[in-house]
């Protein structure tokens, strides 16, 4: 019987001692209030999904390769996309690309980029094409050459000879 409630007492303090494990790889501590502190830089705040948006603002580290930045030349603004930039220069500055170079619109570059994509694709799909006839004639050349084989086989046998359609079963004959 006292052997049994040192057993237990042993299970309650390594449950203790995992629960305390595991709060010690977190990376915040939890508070009374339901607050929590980043451990990384003591940071108190509202809760994990704030201490969760904080970790990845404060402590994420930077991309190695970050995609390049276009900015207007008239205003400084960053935008992350080309096609971002070109839509800004027409709706904020239009009057300035009339004097100036002719840039293409959203609409102008999609277009000519979907065009550049088709003759692509057009040029893949002919040799597509020819790649597959040619796979298609050697698979029934293939086919043509089994079936003529098991005709051959089936003649030799001498089992209906040529005038025999099709396949039949065997019939299974029990010996009484």
């Amino acid at each position: 019987m006292e052997s049994a409630i040192i057993d237990n007492e042993n299970k309650d303090q390594d449950h203790g001692n995992s629960s305390k494990v595991r709060t010690d790889l977190l990376e915040y501590m939890t508070r009374n209030d339901g607050s929590v502190l980043c451990k990384l830089c003591g940071e108190i705040l509202q809760s994990r999904t704030h201490w969760y948006r904080h970790k990845y603002k404060a402590h994420a580290m930077p991309p190695l390769n970050p995609a390049p930045l276009f900015q207007c030349e008239q205003c400084l603004v960053f935008f992350k996309s080309r096609k971002g930039y070109i839509g800004h220069l027409a709706s904020r500055h239009s009057e300035v690309l009339a004097d100036s170079s002719p840039v293409l619109t959203n609409s102008q570059a999609e277009a000519l980029a979907k065009q550049a994509q088709t003759q692509t694709e057009e040029s893949d799909n002919q040799e597509n094409q020819a790649d597959w006839e040619e796979r298609r004639t050697r698979e029934e050349k293939l086919v043509a050459d089994i079936i003529d084989r098991v005709r051959r086989e089936c003649e030799a046998q001498g089992s209906g000879g040529p005038a025999r359609r099709g396949y039949t079963r065997r019939t299974t004959v029990m010996h009484t």
